[in-house]
């Protein structure tokens, strides 16, 4: 691809108005498109680990271009999948979808291709992907976005496409307000439609074969007539050959929607996870956390089970109802009475089965809850010899839960008992009533034999809807939860700040003023830090010392604007730290705790995770500075060693805590925040770290904690907190 191709594209998708001049001449001088380093990322492995060009990848990219997405090198990164084996269109769907981008199949006409939402494509047989673009002439045409080429369209031919909408235009629409859960079953909507006509072609067949078979007895067996037999067997046997093949088709459809919808649930009850701020992740225990989405995952179980199998036969219950009353109306009384029975039957125990529902969730996450604690704190209950104690206080609690399950299970099997006394009934009944007006001449035996086939297939749904009630009140349950865990703010400021706009306007390094802090953890009484105040000029390097729980670390929180705190503000520059958005907030400053962030993943791309967009140049430099670059280079595979099981714990404690200053650096912070990086630090490391700190003190700002004299020493500063309190902030010459 030349530099000039990618600049081509985009100038030839704008209107003719717009393509004036010499605009091949414009594309040569003008190459730098923050969109073609996207693609060329993908094409070179830079994102996803191994090369991915495919025309899925040119349709993803060519989407983003189309749609104006702004730049973003971690957010696309982050889309994409890790060491991906392929990159197909289900790849592509599955970054639009992280990116911000809702995307959905249909089939639309090409006299009708005009009215695409931009970024939409189409997908031919051969998985091209083209779009829409308008020529100097005006003329519409379909664009491959890898070959540079075009062709005609065919307003009569139906083209299969992937229509684009964002995702807060999806939310906006009136399907947003059925809820999360709502909306996004909605993105389906054509594969139901799809499971419903398959369903009522099924259903159909079955009316011809019970026909058929009525027509066989009341016929061809008087008649003796052998050929028209086998004729008609053949023709049942073949109707029956394509009912299963219409049961195979739509059981694939409801496979691939359910799989697609567990992703979809999954991958967004995740990500919302991970949006939430520190302080409300704390606020409920880690299993409770685990547990609940646990039961979000099993929304699989709701597509793919018999629940949606059986909502889909429900509405074809009135079709075998008119089937059966066209052939005998007293047969077709008779179960209309039958349904109102079960319909009072579910009438009558639903809200028990409700009632007894709430009781049994509410006690099972008690439970939850009690298992947790008793984990974590076995060790405490052991040695003080409180086991029998602390068992005697929990059986009452899994006695009740068990009561509960009990009281559930029991109305469960009085429904099966129900249903097995009615469903006899019912048989016998139509057998009654058909045999009686065989007896009278309305009705032939063979029509009593189709009613009999037909009213055994207008039941059983009806009948498996009334066993799945019980699940009714825990699948509502859930689907309340998620829409309401989806519908929680994620922690974002209402008006964040751009920080790249901050970082512009003022090229130096950032002052931090602390005015007042007062931090208090989530379930935790006594604050960690109390009324904090002072002020680190710009450029300097302070370091934190203190006892253990003095409060070094939460400062270090605080700073980085991961707990809200209860009074008191903490500034960088002019700016109150909780007003950055998170993304903002991770390009201003850098951020080490205890446990550096690592992936299965080689080391370029372990490096890449603050800036993807690095070069190979700055990740040598980079590594270079810190005494990295010798050891990475001697290693068999150098900077594309993977770091996995098998490899990661045999990396050194001191090349672990240089490579995470190295992925902090990488992205040039504006302030370094650093919990005990010296830990395996060699005396020679020692003084590599902190000249590349200083090397950086015109546009940075660092304070690390650290027990190290040697390294309190080289600080500008030296704060020293005891007890969540200032004990000393002085020069390193005057510390005792």
């Amino acid at each position: 691809m030349t530099a000039a191709q990618p600049l081509l594209l985009k100038r030839l998708l704008l209107p003719a108005s717009d393509l004036s001049g010499d605009w091949r001449h414009e594309a040569v001088l003008d190459h730098d498109d923050p969109y073609d380093s996207l693609l060329d990322g993908l094409r070179s492995g830079r994102f996803g680990g191994v090369p991915c060009d495919t025309a899925a990848a040119a349709a993803l990219v060519e989407t983003l271009r189309l749609t104006a997405w702004p730049i973003n090198f971690r957010a696309f990164a982050g889309a994409i999948a890790h060491y991906p084996q392929v990159f197909g269109l289900s790849e592509a769907r599955t970054s639009l979808r992280t990116l911000g981008f809702w995307s959905e199949t249909d089939r639309v006409k090409g006299a009708n291709l005009a009215a695409l939402p931009v970024g939409s494509f189409i997908v031919t047989t051969d998985n091209r992907c083209l779009f829409l673009q308008t020529t100097d002439r005006g003329k519409l045409v379909l664009f491959d976005p890898t070959t540079y080429k075009t062709q005609r369209i065919r307003r009569r031919k139906v083209y299969d496409c992937i229509v684009i909408t964002p995702a807060d235009a999806v939310q906006g629409s009136p399907a947003g307000r059925n809820g999360w859960i709502g909306t996004t079953i909605a993105r389906f909507g054509p594969e139901n439609r799809t499971i419903l006509a398959l369903t009522f072609l099924s259903n159909t067949l079955v009316i011809l074969a019970s026909l058929s078979v009525g027509v066989i007895f009341d016929k061809v067996l008087p008649a003796k007539a052998p050929d028209t037999l086998t004729l008609l067997l053949i023709g049942i046997g073949l109707l029956f050959l394509l009912d299963l093949w219409l049961r195979r088709m739509k059981s694939h459809i409801i496979a691939r929607v359910s799989g697609r919808l567990e992703y979809i649930v999954s991958s967004a009850l995740y990500e919302k996870l991970l949006s939430f701020p520190l302080e409300m992740l704390q606020a409920s225990a880690v299993s409770e956390q685990i547990n609940r989405l646990k039961q979000f995952e099993t929304i699989r179980d709701f597509y793919s089970g018999p629940i949606v199998a059986v909502l889909f036969e429900m509405p074809f219950v009135i079709l075998m109802l008119i089937a059966i009353g066209v052939l005998n109306l007293q047969i077709a009384l008779l179960l209309m009475c039958v349904l109102a029975v079960y319909l009072t039957i579910a009438l009558v125990l639903y809200p028990k089965i409700s009632r007894n529902s709430k009781e049994m969730m509410v006690l099972r996450a008690e439970c939850m809850r009690l298992k947790e604690e008793t984990v974590n704190q076995r060790m405490q209950i052991v040695q003080r010899g409180l086991g029998g104690a602390w068992s005697a206080q929990l059986a009452p609690r899994f006695r009740k839960l068990s009561i509960a399950r009990q009281r559930l299970e029991s109305v469960w099997r009085m429904l099966n008992n129900l249903i097995a006394v009615v469903s006899p009934l019912a048989s016998g009944g139509v057998i009654v009533v058909g045999a009686m007006q065989v007896m009278a001449g309305n009705m032939t035996g063979g029509t009593l034999i189709a009613c009999m086939i037909l009213a055994s297939r207008l039941l059983s749904p009806v009948q498996q809807a009334l066993v799945l009630a019980v699940r009714a009140p825990e699948i509502s349950n859930l689907f309340k939860q998620i829409d309401a865990m989806m519908q929680i703010p994620n922690g974002q400021p209402a008006r964040p700040i751009n920080a790249a706009q901050y970082l512009q306007a003022d090229k130096a390094a950032p002052r931090i003023a602390i005015d007042g802090l007062v931090l208090r953890y989530p379930r935790s009484v006594a604050p960690a830090l109390k009324g904090i105040t002072l002020a680190l000029e710009g450029g300097t390097l302070t370091s934190l010392t203190g006892p253990s729980g003095a409060g070094k670390s939460s400062l270090l929180s605080a700073l980085m604007g991961h707990y809200k705190p209860q009074s008191g503000s903490v500034l960088i520059g002019s700016a109150n730290v909780q007003q950055f958005g998170s993304s903002e907030k991770t390009d201003l400053i850098g951020f080490l705790g205890h446990k550096s962030l690592q992936i299965h993943g080689t080391l370029t791309q372990n490096l890449r995770l603050t800036k993807p967009d690095a070069t190979e140049e700055q990740l040598r430099d980079i590594c270079a500075e810190l005494g990295l670059l010798d050891q990475i280079l001697s290693l068999p595979n150098g900077f594309e060693t993977r770091l996995d099981h098998a490899h990661r714990y045999r990396i050194s404690a001191s090349f672990k805590a240089k490579f995470a200053i190295a992925q902090l650096l990488l992205k040039q912070p504006k302030v370094l925040l650093l919990d005990e990086p010296e830990s395996g630090l060699s005396n020679d490391d020692e003084h590599r770290l902190m000249s590349v700190l200083k090397a950086r003190a015109d546009r940075m700002t660092t304070v690390m904690v650290t027990h190290r004299p040697s390294l309190v020493k080289q600080a500008d500063r030296v704060l020293e907190l005891q007890d969540g309190q200032v004990k000393s902030f002085d020069r390193p010459k005057t510390i005792s």
